[in-house]
């Protein structure tokens, strides 16, 4: 999943067409001999290969408008690429994803079943959050259009939030749920390769709150940044113990590239990850 952010090769297309795609990546077993049948697990693909798929192209869409060679402000192109966010949006928000009684045990003591699903999810809310820090109208349409979401009751609580007040605190709070999540995996979980890319993504966003004495909602703000540090420090600690279990080289890079987007975060400067990325030459090593 991280080559799609991280690659160095050229994208010639902000968005290719999944409609066609048939789910390949896990594989399914009859159950018994019942007409019922079970999902495999896949080291790379989990139990939803095409939220996978659709998190790629996500990446893709995103490093198109990141290529300093293809950005754009022509209004044709621009919609498109917002034709296209839209629709990766709808696909992700549709994307069913098994329950426990739909995959196989592939016995790893390691990793459960429970595993598997979380990733799924976990994916699923990260390509979310990653459309909606670079197309925000397509959230404020969602939010301000009394449009719901159609699953997770946590991320529902998120449709009172006020989000034309403070956009970013919508987007924080979004964050912070999906790390709340991922941390129920244990970092020696068969599926620790899949969290990489899934960490750096939301740690982008885990952005400080400026507190004003005169903010009618001070109480809010300064509970949402201590739930941001201790976000913080589960995003640190886990990478930590990933770089013992994976190549030490791409993790620690994921590392400095995360600390370098805080630093900046909390100057006030406001550089999505894959720009601080760019700017430092860092996609080879990442990837």
């Amino acid at each position: 999943m991280i080559m799609s952010f991280v690659s160095p090769e050229p994208v010639n297309e902000p968005y290719r067409q999944t409609t066609s795609f048939s789910g390949s990546g896990s594989t399914t077993l009859e159950d018994d001999g019942a007409t019922e049948k079970k999902i495999v697990p896949h080291p790379w693909s989990g139990v939803a290969p095409r939220i996978q798929m659709l998190f790629a192209e996500v990446g893709r869409l995103l490093r198109y408008v990141y290529t300093p060679s293809l950005a754009t402000t022509v209004p044709a192109q621009v919609e498109t690429l917002l034709k296209s966010a839209k629709e990766l949006e709808e696909e992700l928000l549709s994307a069913d994803i098994p329950g426990p009684d739909d995959i196989v045990d592939t016995g790893d003591a390691r990793t459960s079943k429970q595993d598997f699903i979380i990733i799924a999810d976990v994916t699923r809310c990260s390509a979310l959050l990653e459309i909606y820090r670079v197309f925000p109208n397509l959230l404020q349409s969602r939010l301000g259009g009394g449009i719901p979401f159609a699953f997770g009751s946590s991320i529902e609580a998120l449709d009172d939030f006020d989000y034309e007040a403070e956009p970013s605190r919508w987007l924080t709070s979004f964050a912070i749920y999906i790390l709340e999540n991922l941390g129920k995996i244990p970092s020696s979980s068969g599926t620790r390769p899949l969290q990489l890319i899934l960490l750096n993504v939301c740690a982008n966003e885990l952005r400080l709150s400026s507190v004003h004495a005169s903010s009618a909602d001070l109480g809010d703000v300064m509970a949402q940044n201590i739930q941001t540090y201790k976000s913080r420090s589960f995003v640190m600690s886990r990478l930590l113990e990933l770089s013992t279990r994976l190549p030490a080289k791409p993790v620690l890079k994921i590392i400095d590239l995360i600390k370098e987007v805080w630093r900046r975060s909390d100057l006030g400067e406001n550089l999505f990850w894959m720009e601080i990325m760019n700017q430092n030459g860092w996609q080879t090593v990442m990837g």
